[in-house]
């Protein structure tokens, strides 16, 4: 889907569907390692989104932005995205996106000594370790495949994963 949507993108009379087709481009170039070439993807994907009646979907992308920012190391202007992407999803009370833009600036700014944790921070605040499901397994236990298990019709193709000693 996502090549098709980059495809269609720029022919697209939608603003809304231009701009996400150029975020996934940012994301593309930014997975590759061309911050610099993502950079300037991601920024036209804002400048479209700016007429787009989705305000989440701008969220989405200076998040992307400020993410993509950071790791080209401008530090300035990644605070400045990520702060208006965390001011768009606050105005919609995106949850789950308020929680990864404060993540993203608090890896430049830190958290306030006084302000609670997150969700994501609490887990992580455990030990990076153990943020990840598997590695919270007992001793001698492990995640492993049944087919006979299986919620899902056979024809969906995905598979089922059992916990217990193995």
């Amino acid at each position: 889907m996502a090549v098709e949507l980059r495809a269609l993108g720029p022919r697209s009379e939608v603003p809304t569907t231009r701009g996400i087709a150029l975020r996934i481009e940012g994301l593309v170039e930014a997975g590759r390692g061309d911050l610099d070439h993502a950079v300037s993807v991601l920024e036209k994907a804002v400048a479209v989104h700016n007429e787009s009646p989705i305000p989440l979907e701008r969220g989405r992308t200076l998040l992307a932005l400020g993410q993509s920012l950071r790791r080209r190391r401008a530090k300035a202007r990644a605070i400045s995205t990520l702060q208006q992407a965390l001011d768009c999803f606050t105005d919609l009370g995106a949850t789950p996106f308020i929680e990864l833009a404060q993540g993203e600036l608090t890896t430049f700014v830190g958290a306030p000594k006084d302000a609670p944790l997150t969700a994501a921070e609490r887990r992580v605040a455990i030990s990076p370790h153990a943020a990840c499901p598997t590695n919270r397994l007992p001793p001698g236990y492990s995640y492993r495949y049944e087919p006979s298990k299986a919620s899902l019709p056979p024809y969906i193709g995905r598979p089922a994963f059992a916990v217990g000693p193995g």
